[in-house]
Order: C-alpha cells, then sequence, then structure tokens
C-alpha cells in the first residue's frame, strides 16, 4: 500500500494520495475516535498516518497512527500548519498529515462530511461503551 525511503537511518513510509483518501474514507470512525481520545488526553495535535495497510482477510484495510500534541511555545511547524492545529474545532474536525508518495509531507485539515459521525460523538459513544 506505500512505498518505503529511508531518511536518517529510519524507514519513511509513503502513502498516495488515492490509498489516504481510501483509508480515510473507509476507517473514519477508527480515524476520528483515535483524533478525539488524543486531543482529550494531550491537547491540541495533528494525527499522523504512519502506514496503510491491508489486514488480515480481503478488504480490511488498516491504519497505523501516531499522535503529535501542538505546542506553539516550543513547535517549529511551518506557518500553515501551525494554523490549522491551532484553529480547527476537535469536535468537528481533525488535523492529519502523512508523507505522500513523492516524499512531500502533506498537512490537512478534515472536516465530518454530512451524515457522518463526528469524532467527539464517536469517543463519547465508544467512552460509554
Amino acid at each position: 500500500m506505500g512505498v518505503s525511503d529511508t531518511k536518517g537511518g529510519n524507514a519513511v513510509k509513503m502513502i498516495s494520495d488515492e490509498v489516504f483518501h481510501r483509508g480515510v474514507a473507509l476507517l473514519w470512525d477508527k480515524l476520528g475516535f483515535f483524533a478525539y481520545d488524543r486531543f482529550h488526553r494531550y491537547g491540541r495535535g495533528a494525527v499522523g498516518i504512519d502506514e496503510v495497510f491491508e489486514g488480515e482477510g480481503p478488504g480490511n484495510l488498516q491504519l497505523s497512527l501516531l499522535y503529535t500534541v501542538y505546542d506553539p511555545e516550543n513547535g517549529k511547524l511551518e506557518s500553515r500548519a501551525a494554523g490549522m492545529n491551532r484553529d480547527y474545532d476537535p469536535k468537528w474536525e481533525m488535523v492529519v498529515q502523512y508523507v505522500r508518495a513523492d516524499g512531500s509531507v502533506r498537512t490537512m485539515r478534515l472536516r465530518t462530511k454530512e451524515g457522518a459521525r463526528h469524532p467527539w460523538r464517536i469517543w463519547l459513544f465508544e467512552a460509554l461503551g
């Protein structure tokens, strides 16, 4: 699902835009839960999509996620990404980042589409169990 490259001795997994969009569409609830849960625990930040891969069984798409806390005092985000992290509404939106197939980092502010469950609602229903 992705291409690997080595930068500074660490493998960097690159994701095509097509695979990214497919992963977000199919796994919105998982992504929304993770984004709001990390916001609730640690504060504002960006969800890093490290990898999109096929799990066990056909069509079982999975995401490998990480979370980077937005720290305006010590952060070194470029201004556009810093603005997204400062301004997003965590109940309805999330900031995501991934390494594109060309090696560039893409940062996006995703908002819940009409009719879908928003991150806070997903998190709340999971927390209430």
